[in-house]
């Protein structure tokens, strides 16, 4: 193992963020769930060169990148016996990612930097899952999930959780089980990837 700073130093523990409406401290969930994983896949999660500011769109410069490969190679395939159209999952995911922006454009009082870890993983995996060459239709399909997920929840979260209610301390411990299970998908499928024999399906 090198000397390199671990995963405790590279993704500071959960952290509180006031909202400017009402008052109240909010956790960094994300923070929080990471918290939560082994080191091996805390290590698996520290994405370089992108910083929480313009992740969102580097993420969706890259999903469009892979959406014109997908036009150009007119990739379907089946999954269960169901025809997949890889350009159509992609257009999904980008949906997400407008409708993440939205939430941000709309409610001030959300703090979209919270999220930059799993739109990290989100933008790494699509620049391995996806090439001129092949495509791994699990992975896509997970991402696109991971990404309807990431956005759904963040305006539960945004709605319920800055209000100082019974409800939105019960649905904080949800959250956080929800977010570690979404960065231990994207740790695992990071990890695939860099196995010398990864192959196209995950």
């Amino acid at each position: 193992m090198t000397s390199q700073p671990g995963p405790s130093q590279a993704h500071p523990v959960a952290t509180q963020s006031s909202s400017p409406h009402t008052g109240v401290q909010r956790t960094d969930l994300w923070q929080k769930a990471l918290a939560t994983l082994d080191d091996d896949f805390k290590a698996k999660l520290d994405f370089k060169n992108s910083t929480k500011r313009d992740i969102l769109e580097k993420t969706l410069k890259t999903a469009e990148e892979k959406k014109q490969i997908c036009l150009k190679r007119r990739w379907k395939l089946k999954v269960n016996g169901k025809e997949i159209i890889i350009r159509d999952v992609l257009e999904k995911l980008i949906r997400w990612l407008d409708h993440f922006k939205a939430i941000g454009d709309v409610a001030v009082q959300y703090d979209q930097a919270h999220a930059a870890l799993p739109w990290a993983g989100v933008r790494f995996l699509l620049k391995v899952a996806v090439n001129d060459t092949n495509v791994s239709v699990s992975t896509m399909l997970g991402l696109e999930t991971v990404s309807h997920l990431i956005t759904r929840y963040a305006i539960l979260e945004n709605v319920h959780t800055r209000r100082n209610t019974a409800a939105s301390t019960q649905l904080e411990p949800f959250l956080t089980d929800l977010y570690s299970e979404i960065l231990m998908f994207l740790a695992k499928a990071k990890k695939y990837f860099e196995t010398p024999t990864a192959g196209n399906v995950l």
